[in-house]
Parts: C-alpha cells; structure tokens; sequence
C-alpha cells in the first residue's frame, strides 16, 4: 500500500482512518473523463472531471475535481452529481462509488479533499444532505486506491466561453413566499416537516424567535438577523460602498460593533458569504435549509440575492 509520508497514521482523523481501514486496495482508474457533463431537466448544465477507480470485490471509488466557472459547485450538488456518476458508470452496483471531492476554488485549497457518504434512497438515488466526512491528504487518497491520483483539473478540460458579467444585487424577499425547499429527504426532520403553504402562513401569524436545539439552522433568532442583515446592506450601499465590497464592509463593522456574537455573528456572516439565491427552474442555488428555518419561525423578510445581466435577465 501506498502509505502517507507527512504523519504516522494513527495521527490521521478518526474518520480519515475509518475510511481507509475499510475500503483501501489496489484499484485501477477505468474512467478519466476530464469533461464529464451532468445534465437534467431543471438543473443548469455543470462539468467536472472525473476519475473512476475500480477492481472486483473492492467499492469503486470517484474522485472529481472541479474548479470555478463550471456550473453548480461540487459542495451544492453533491447528492445530483453522484447520482449521476452512480447510473453512467456503476448501473448495476447498489450504493455509490465512494465519493472524494476536490474543489479546486481557491488556489490555496489545491489539496482540498473531501469525502461524502450517501444515504439511499432508491435506484440511483440518494438523499440530502450528504454525510461529510473528514478531509483527506494526497496520500491518504494515494493509500485508498493504492496509487497516486492526478490532482489537477486535466488536459482536456474546456473552459467555458466567457459570458457577460452578472451584477450582483441585494434584496429584500417575502419569507413565506421564497421557493419550497426540496428537503423532502433530508435526515433531519426539523427540515422534512412543515414544507407546505398553510404550514408558512401558520407560523407568520405565529412567529417565534425562540432557537432550538435541532440542528444549527433552527438554533437561533433568524428575526433579528434578518433585520440586522437588511439594515447594514441598506446601509453601506447608502454610504457608497460598491456592491461587490458590501459583505466585507459589513462584516468588519459587524465584528466591531458587538451586537451580534456567537451563533447570530456566524448567521449573520452566512448571509453574505453564502447568501440565499433563488433560481426559478430548481428553487434554490443556496440557502435552503436557512430558508426553511425562516419560515418556521415566521420571519417576515430577509436578504438575497439576485445576479442580473446587462439585459435585466
């Protein structure tokens, strides 16, 4: 076996050596298709390369890289993309190759390698949200397959033609009428129950800025996030701040200011680092789960985001 060469490995990650105790073994890479296309109806076209390493009795493993500029990350289609690899290239096999993501958005994450698992859910189908795991080094991918794997985005890879700019723009929305959040499988039930429109209108009548103890979403007052986060941006844009340096001016006099701390710090950074984006064919492009814990404790309005054309599309 190939064995890591920066640590002993019982330093490892407790999952990290889980992972490797149970699935390592010489495989051999079948598929490198530096330009695989994930394509289904109401989802935008994506790429990513991916790598398919496979040997009888053994899980075939995916490692898939992807940089920006490719459609729908890595990190926000998991569930879709493995799906799609799962029906391409392993029909007849009953649960996934086992998944290893490498998002190459930052140029100091190049080594950033990061296992999910899946629950099924039926033929070729998972459920949400993936179970992440530890991240990986080179090495411990090298050990699983029991070869060294090419990092890199590939030869072969296309980058897409360039498109006209977007512009960014915050706005304000209607909680109970943002899109329905398709967590009808997520694991937690805090988010499979109350998707529904009298479900919406129900708790906007009856807010409650109450956290609770079910996942993180759901642990605090959205409502006064909402409103810090509408009051700042309306803010620093009426400053002059130009709207691409909105969410660092905010958050620096956030940090300063002191009011928000703890878990009303980090929603209030989520909003602007990750901000909620509704697209109209498949709902949202991020910040469902907060969405859902919105409209659970009836918040009226919030912050999003929409990216514009020059033609206003």
């Amino acid at each position: 076996m190939v064995m890591r060469e920066d640590q002993p490995a019982d330093a490892r990650p407790p999952a990290v050596q889980r992972l490797l105790a149970e699935h390592s073994g010489a495989r051999e890479r079948i598929v490198d298709d530096h330009m695989f296309v994930f394509q289904r109806h109401g989802y935008p076209p994506s790429t990513f390369r991916l790598q398919l390493f496979t040997q009888l009795g053994l899980r075939p493993v995916a490692v898939v890289t992807q940089t920006a500029g490719e459609g729908a990350s890595l990190i926000n289609r998991a569930e879709r993309y493995v799906e799609a690899v799962w029906q391409r290239h392993c029909t007849d096999d009953p649960t996934p190759p086992i998944w290893i993501q490498h998002q190459l958005l930052r140029e100091d994450a190049a080594d950033d390698l990061r296992h999910a698992a899946f629950d099924v859910t039926g033929p070729h189908q998972v459920g949400s949200p993936p179970r992440w795991g530890a991240r990986l080094a080179p090495g411990d991918l090298a050990e699983l397959v029991s070869a060294p794997v090419d990092l890199g985005r590939g030869s072969g890879f296309l980058p897409r033609p360039p498109e006209p700019e977007p512009q960014l723009r915050y706005t304000t929305a209607l909680v109970a009428l943002l899109p329905r959040p398709d967590l009808e499988t997520d694991q937690r039930p805090c988010m499979r129950v109350g998707l529904g429109w009298w479900h919406r209108v129900g708790r906007q009548l009856r807010p409650t800025h109450t956290g609770r103890s079910c996942c993180w979403y759901h642990r605090g007052d959205w409502h006064e996030v909402s409103r810090m986060a509408i009051a700042t941006a309306t803010a620093a844009l009426r400053h002059g701040v130009e709207v691409e340096d909105v969410a660092a001016y905010v958050l620096s006099h956030a940090t300063a200011d002191h009011r928000l701390e703890g878990w009303s710090l980090e929603a209030l950074e989520s909003l602007f680092v990750e901000p909620i984006e509704t697209h109209r064919p498949i709902g949202y492009v991020g910040g469902r789960h907060r969405a859902k814990a919105m409209m659970d404790a009836g918040v009226r309005r919030t912050l999003v985001v929409l990216y514009t054309s020059s033609h206003g599309d």
